[in-house]
């Protein structure tokens, strides 16, 4: 019984240090973001309330990446299209 015990332990933890170490490498510069727009953030958002309020006060002016908006009717299409 204790044989499988330490297997059973290691194997989650090595599983996680392997999903944590990814394969992105930096170039020193601060990231990938170059200020120009170059990285997109995709939103979903229920017929556009966040997306209006976000507008109306200016928070999307000025961001150094894009945004694209994608609008869901419901919360179903929502949680399926994560």
């Amino acid at each position: 019984m204790k044989r499988r015990t330490l297997p059973a332990l290691l194997l989650p933890l090595a599983l996680l240090l392997a999903a944590c170490g990814g394969g992105a490498s930096s170039t020193g510069s601060g990231g990938s973001t170059d200020g120009k727009g170059s990285v997109t953030l995709d939103v979903g958002d229920q017929k556009g309330g966040y997306e209006a309020i976000l507008r109306a006060s200016g928070e999307l002016d000025d961001l150094d990446y894009r945004v694209k908006w994608s609008t869901f009717t419901s919360g179903p299409p929502l949680l399926e299209a994560v």
